[in-house]
């Protein structure tokens, strides 16, 4: 009888062996996924970081009525906006857009700073197709270039300035109008090279 207790015991502290053995290598696994989601998690949150005061910039077009002496003329005009809702200035601004009928990308303007929580706006000029596709370049406070389209896509790099590598320039800027400008500045800022 001992014979068969001295198998059942052997087979047992094999098996609690084997077991715990086991035991080890699920732990082991589990450890390192959840290593790897705390690495993918600091990753994700230092991206968000790198990239808040980008996800404060925006862009589009408005139709607003043309004043003459101060009244409404009954016409209207595309004006371009730009807003910079963070709380830090960009730099190296440039608002361009892409004009569908005649497949150009022309400049409106380019401006070297713009304050923290402030709208920008330039008058479009006459396009011949309504149909155009707003664009701002900028830089924020990581060094890094980004380029916001008129439809809420933030690109990392400097989308405008290629552009105007590849094609000859047209500047159509008639200067941007800044609405958190001071009085005494008249809120004027003309296009910069």
């Amino acid at each position: 009888m001992s014979t068969a207790t001295d198998w059942l015991t052997a087979v047992g502290t094999v098996g609690a062996f084997f077991s715990g053995g086991w035991l080890l290598v699920l732990d082991n696994r589990r450890s390192r996924r959840t290593e790897a989601a705390a690495r993918d998690t600091e990753a994700a949150a230092r991206e968000v970081e790198r990239r808040a005061q980008a996800d404060s910039v925006a862009c589009w077009i408005e139709w607003t009525p043309v004043l003459k002496d101060g009244e409404p003329t009954g016409f209207t005009e595309r004006v371009a906006k730009v807003r910079n809702n963070s709380d830090l200035p960009i730099y190296h601004v440039a608002l361009g857009y892409f004009d569908y009928a005649t497949g150009e990308f022309l400049q409106i303007s380019r401006q070297g700073m713009m304050g923290p929580v402030v709208t920008l706006t330039a008058r479009l000029p006459e396009l011949q197709s309504g149909r155009v596709t707003l664009s701002v370049e900028f830089r924020d406070r990581h060094q890094t270039y980004w380029t916001r389209d008129g439809v809420g896509n933030l690109v990392e790099g400097r989308l405008i300035t290629d552009a105007f590598n590849r094609l000859p320039p047209r500047d159509v800027a008639r200067g941007l109008h800044n609405e958190g400008a001071r009085p005494s500045d008249g809120g004027q800022r003309g296009p910069q090279p």
